[in-house]
């Protein structure tokens, strides 16, 4: 009878650490499909600069390298592809947000990238034509913010999708899904042996190959 309790005593102890040794490996291969997928679920674990390395990996998903003839330049004057910034105003201190009778602040956080085409090329200087695009989510006050941008700019459209426009160069529109508003701006990139210069001259027509693939990815709200 002893001897039966002691075997059964070894074969639970045995199946114990078997278990334990499913979920721990369990965890582990968790653990390493966040890590290599970037997942946001580590970030609280991670350092400030590690954090934003993986942000920045994440975002780079949302621009493709090249879309038909166009590639993704640096912004010039930088190394940096991918620009990342956040921008609150106070909705007390814009005469349109005031008209909502709230206050506070109104936040979007905003991802950018740049793409170009030459268009001209001697020795010395490299003639691109650009397209900016601007990729927004409403982070704080996202009513209060799409009122503005429905207030504050002329309404237009784009292959029968509405767009609205806030500068000659600029078009925008307010997705269905993915981000609360996406921005491109058309314009000239102009490279030297001394200079760079970006001319927004001319008139968005929505008709390059970038703006078509957003808009096409993300169409606008009917």
């Amino acid at each position: 009878m002893w001897c039966c309790q002691k075997n059964n005593a070894i074969i639970i102890s045995i199946m114990n650490k078997k278990y334990i040794f499913i979920v721990v490996a369990l965890v582990i291969v968790i653990l390493a499909f966040f890590y290599y997928s970037n997942s946001p679920v580590l970030d609280p674990f991670l350092s400030k600069q590690f954090k934003e390395q993986r942000m920045l990996k994440r975002i780079a998903r949302y621009f493709p390298n090249s879309i038909g003839l166009y590639s993704i330049v640096p912004i010039p004057g930088s190394s940096v592809k991918i620009e990342t910034k956040n921008m609150c105003n106070k909705m007390e201190d814009n005469p349109i947000l005031r008209e909502t009778g709230r206050t506070g602040d109104a936040c979007m956080e905003i991802f950018s990238a740049t793409y170009g085409k030459v268009t001209a090329s001697t020795t010395s200087t490299t003639t691109s034509k650009i397209v900016k695009v601007n990729l927004s989510k409403f982070t704080k006050s996202a009513e209060a913010l799409k009122f503005l941008t429905t207030k504050s700019t002329l309404a237009d459209t784009l292959d029968n999708q509405p767009i609205f426009r806030t500068a000659p160069f600029r078009l925008g529109w307010l997705p269905m899904s993915g981000f609360d508003m996406i921005l491109t701006e058309e314009g000239e990139l102009v490279v030297s042996t001394s200079t760079i210069s970006i001319k927004q001259e001319g008139k968005a027509l929505g008709d390059n190959e970038v703006t078509q693939y957003f808009i096409s990815k993300y169409p606008s709200k009917k």
